[in-house]
């Protein structure tokens, strides 16, 4: 769906940015990071991904299940492949400012950063309550001037020397704002530095993907419906393997015939 809404998919240049639920977002960073390395030998050995991990959910043996189905060797994949962890805002400043920059071992064609803004709300409304506090201090109380707002100017900056540098593909994803159905976490700052913006919304029978933002193509929905079985609400789901783990067909058959008696 996303390749159907790009037009063809990511490309260097405009810096991505998707919004929408966690698990689905890391997904799909994940699986471009195995795409991109579907090159010749050659290419793949100078091929390096560079993996900000801020929701912590980068997943290893996915990543190999991924590489196996695409016929690639896990093991070397992984090696292409530089993941920082985060766990505070700004441990992801210093990693986007700083620290990203000074990679010099090969080029960084791909720079992948999950939940650039998971924790954009959380320090806005502390920075928020500190000014509060602060009456004898003369402070101007408009939000771009916070910190939360400062410290996402720096990691555009960071991000700014990549792209001269290296001109990698960069693909951002962070949530929706917590007040907002469709408006995500980051504010003006993170549209204008953004060039595409896609949302994905997600439903129990469908998944809309929305184009938000776009230098020349026009705001546009695609929908992806979801299989019957995917539809079932996942506790549902967990509770019906639970019951047939590891039954007979005759123990099942039996254990069913009496609940619907």
């Amino acid at each position: 769906m996303l390749d159907v809404l790009l037009r063809g998919g990511f490309v260097p240049g405009p810096v991505y940015f998707l919004y929408g639920p966690k698990k689905m977002l890391s997904s799909i960073l994940m699986k471009t990071a195995v795409n991109s390395l579907k090159k010749s030998d050659e290419e793949q050995s100078s091929h390096l991904i560079a993996y900000i991990d801020g929701e912590n959910r980068f997943d290893p043996y996915l990543i190999s299940k991924l590489a196996v189905s695409n016929r690639l060797n896990p093991s070397s994949l992984l090696k292409q492949i530089i993941v920082s962890r985060i766990f505070t805002w700004d441990q992801m400043v210093e990693v986007l400012y700083e620290k990203l920059s000074t990679i010099h071992e090969n080029r960084i064609n791909l720079v992948l950063v999950d939940g650039i803004t998971s924790m954009f709300e959380k320090t806005s409304q502390l920075s928020d309550s500190l000014r509060k506090r602060r009456q004898n201090v003369s402070i101007n109380q408009k939000s771009l001037n916070s910190k939360a707002f400062q410290d996402l100017k720096m990691m555009f900056l960071g991000l700014n020397k990549i792209i001269e540098r290296f001109n990698p593909i960069i693909i951002l994803t962070g949530p929706l704002h917590s007040k907002s159905e469709y408006r995500p976490a980051g504010g003006h700052i993170l549209s204008h530095f953004s060039g595409i913006i896609v949302g994905i919304h997600e439903n129990l029978r469908y998944v809309d993907y929305s184009l938000d933002q776009h230098p020349f193509l026009p705001h546009q929905n695609e929908r992806f419906w979801r299989s019957p079985l995917s539809r079932q609400s996942p506790q549902k789901r967990v509770a019906f393997s639970k019951t047939i783990h590891n039954l007979t067909l005759d123990k099942y058959l039996t254990k069913f015939s009496k609940n619907d008696e």
